[in-house]
């Protein structure tokens, strides 16, 4: 494992989601944590009879309670985020009562609450262990200390300090602003402070909490029920101020006791601040309030109960002594930051020192926090890049080298210039300025043509990344979908230059409509009313699109890389060929019939209407020139879905051709050559959701 270049400080929500972003963006990352578990005050408890190692009977939320988010789901950050934590089973709609003067407002179509069954600690550890960074819990580190040089050391006074730990040039710290300027039990110490800019040190010491109390108290099932309607309840007198059926908030079904959790309110927290233990008093006060306020439950007569003090519960002022809005919703459009998010505590020629967490945010919850590690992993972006060195001389080199470009004996000229010089829309700048410069004093020929391609996106329409989990892998999708299909999709659906959004349900319904529903039944039709054999045509037959004009406009897109261009006029052909097969219904032309009977189509024109022929003679020749459009598309499909081309021509018995011999006249078959009647191209995928606006467009 490589030495850390970032230690974070805290695995809290702040410090879980930065592990996760730094991580993503390559860099080695340590997390250190003086408790034991995750979740900072996001913090759950569990209570068992006996020693850690004692079966859970139950758990308790001591801190944060619920989430509550304003933003869309098509929050370019906070939507795939929550998608996430919920596909993963993370968190769950919370929709149950909740009662009295509720701050965060109601559940409707703005506001929505998500709890966790696990407790909230929950959404930390799960950051931290999709991230994979090494966690060290019960390290409390107390001293930064900078050097004449510029480096910086990091002392514990908890624990033992990982030895990579000592090679970091980044800290991060996720602390409240007052434990770090040293005014608490794990106060921050050593030269840091000395060089950090006035104005933040200014803004910092303007920062302030509010405590309170929490306590979670422990019910026999089997003795106690919950008598309430509701699942949580705010008041607005006396010393309790919230109170939460736990269990049920959480949706735990396992857990064999009820929780309840009580939250005291600010002024209670200030009345005991000086004290030296104050939970005997803050339980007794607490418990006589419930008695009076909820007689229902018999709080005496609990199994068991957990008293804990949140000196720093919430954020009452921010940064710079700003208050803090409970009802804000990030807007990633603004171009004024309503806060800061992260600040600088030093920063040399060779260390970097940040303070990010909900008190530099704009709101002191769950998105203050993602927001603060966003604008941290922002500040860590820019460090980086101003230190690292892009390889991009040795890679670039390697598409010489490769080919033997220094051996005199094998000509260049066999492999380069290259016709095609093909990238991503990221790196097009290392390929257009500096591989051209090096080729160019090194007087070797530039290429002939640089072709930038776009991304794929997820279904959000971002670009595909670890930390927002919407990576799709290649590999998964092979084992669902043929490769055929991939294939059409991202060349049907991507224009040139453009991202592609990608989600399954529009590859299905693209499968189902374009290459089921549209190619495969085209030849399912051409094969099965064949006979077998290829039929003669003996009277003049026109098929609905032009053969030499379908050549130069496919050939024209393709020379400019329209791939999307020549996927769409193939399959339009193909869709005016089953209009026209449709149209003049072959299938009810019967062999032998008197002279006077036509069929009825506005396609078939006067040939449908045709007195004289013999129908057999016109149904021979429909079905010639079906089995001719079918060979004929083949070869237009073959570049997208190379596997269903070489099927339908082993059906209509040929070999494929260069398509410049195809004859515009379509006569390319030989009569009486054996049709087989395979399996089916194509098998209808099933679809589960409606057709998201960004899909394929609809076949006329």
């Amino acid at each position: 494992m490589p030495a850390a270049q970032i230690l974070i400080v805290g695995a809290g929500v702040t410090g879980s989601m930065l592990a996760l972003l730094a991580k993503d963006m390559g860099l080695s990352v340590r997390v250190l944590e003086k408790s034991r578990g995750a979740g900072g005050r996001m913090a759950t408890y569990g209570y068992r009879h006996g020693d850690r190692s004692s079966p859970l009977l139950a758990q308790a939320d001591l801190g944060a309670q619920y989430i509550t988010t304003r933003s869309s789901p098509d929050h370019p950050v906070l939507g795939p985020l929550y998608k996430r934590l919920l596909d993963a089973g993370v968190l769950k709609p919370f929709t149950a009562e909740i009662a009295g003067p509720n701050p965060y407002g109601a559940a409707s179509s703005d506001v929505r609450h998500f709890t966790a069954p696990n407790g909230l600690k929950s959404v930390s550890q799960y950051l931290l262990e999709s991230s994979g960074v090494p966690v060290d819990w019960g390290v409390a580190v107390d001293d930064l200390t900078l050097s004449e040089a510029g480096d910086v050391s990091v002392s514990v006074k908890e624990g033992s300090l990982p030895a990579d730990a000592a090679t970091a040039s980044v800290v991060v710290l996720t602390q409240p602003p007052p434990q770090v300027l040293g005014a608490s039990k794990f106060g921050m110490r050593g030269s840091f402070l000395q060089h950090t800019p006035e104005t933040v040190s200014t803004s910092l010491k303007k920062v302030e909490y509010s405590s309170r109390f929490a306590v979670a108290y422990f019910f026999d099932k089997s003795k106690v029920t919950w008598p309430f309607t509701w699942t949580c309840q705010y008041f607005d007198k006396g010393d309790v101020r919230y109170v939460a059926h736990d269990s049920a908030k959480r949706h735990s079904t396992h857990e064999t006791m009820i929780s309840v959790l009580v939250h005291s309110g600010v002024p209670l927290g200030i009345e005991l601040q000086d004290e030296e233990d104050p939970f005997p008093t803050a339980a007794a006060r607490l418990q006589r309030d419930l008695e009076a306020k909820l007689p229902e439950l018999p709080w005496a007569g609990a199994e068991g109960s957990k008293v804990h003090k949140w000196k720093y519960s919430q954020v009452y002022k921010g940064f710079g002594g700003a208050r803090l809005a409970p009802d804000w919703a990030w807007n990633v459009e603004e171009a004024k930051e309503a806060a800061p998010g992260c600040v600088p505590l030093f920063r040399t020629d060779k260390s970097l020192g940040l303070l990010c967490g909900d008190a530099m945010a704009p709101a002191g919850n769950f998105e203050g926090c993602v927001y603060s590690a966003h604008k941290a992993a922002e500040a860590l972006r820019e460090h980086f890049c101003k230190s690292v060195m892009y390889v991009w001389f040795d890679a670039l080199i390697n598409y010489l080298s490769g080919i033997d470009w220094i051996d005199p004996k094998k000509p260049l000229s066999r492999f380069w210039p290259a016709n095609m010089h093909i990238v991503g829309k990221d790196i097009h700048w290392f390929h257009t300025v500096i591989w051209p410069a090096m080729l160019m004093s090194a007087g070797t020929p530039l290429p002939k043509s640089v072709v930038v391609h776009g991304f794929i996106a997820g279904a959000d329409g971002r670009k595909m990344s670890k930390s927002l989990g919407n990576v799709v892998d290649p590999h998964d999708m092979l084992d669902k979908f043929p490769c055929d299909t991939l294939r059409w999709y991202f060349c049907r659906e991507a224009a040139f230059g453009d991202d592609v959004r990608f989600s399954e349900d529009s590859l299905r319904l693209m499968h189902n409509a374009e290459l089921c529903d549209n190619l495969g039944n085209l030849v399912n039709r051409a094969v099965n009313l064949s006979g077998g054999s290829v039929p003669r045509c003996d009277v003049e037959v026109s098929l609905p699109f032009d053969l030499k004009e379908l050549k130069a406009s496919v050939s024209e897109a393709f020379e400019a890389y329209r791939l999307s261009d020549a996927a769409d006029l193939t399959v339009r052909a193909a869709a005016a060929t089953n209009k026209w097969i449709a149209d003049l219904e072959p299938w009810k032309m019967k062999a032998h019939t008197s002279a006077g009977t036509g069929v009825q189509s506005s396609a078939a024109g006067s040939f449908a209407h045709g007195q004289a022929e013999d129908q057999q003679a016109r149904r021979s020749a429909c079905l010639r020139k079906l089995l001719e459009a079918v060979y004929v598309l083949a070869h237009f499909f073959a570049p997208f879905i190379p596997v269903a081309a070489e099927a339908i021509f082993a059906k209509v018995g040929q070999p494929p051709r260069p398509i410049a011999d195809l004859r515009d006249d379509f006569a390319n078959l030989e009569d009486g050559k054996e049709v087989k009647a395979t399996s089916l191209l194509f098998e209808v995928l099933e679809v589960k959701k409606a057709r998201n606006p960004s899909g394929p467009p609809s076949l006329p």
